[in-house]
């Protein structure tokens, strides 16, 4: 007879699969946050490139 309710699903091979899943999703989590930080440092470096490559041009065409 099948068993039901919480015995049947914490058997051995239950939880290990919940514990691969709940490390799967944390390190997912965390690369995407990784990921986020790095993306708005650079965009932080080109916007001040942009910034600086604009006063530049502004300078050259005042002294023209």
């Amino acid at each position: 007879m099948a068993q039901s309710g919480t015995a049947a699903s914490a058997n051995p091979c239950g939880m290990e699969a919940l514990w691969k899943t709940s490390d799967a999703i944390t390190k997912t989590v965390l690369s995407y946050n990784w990921l986020v930080r790095r993306n708005k440092a650079v965009m932080d470096d080109v916007r001040s490139f942009g910034g600086d490559l604009h006063a530049v041009l502004l300078r050259g065409a005042a002294k023209a």
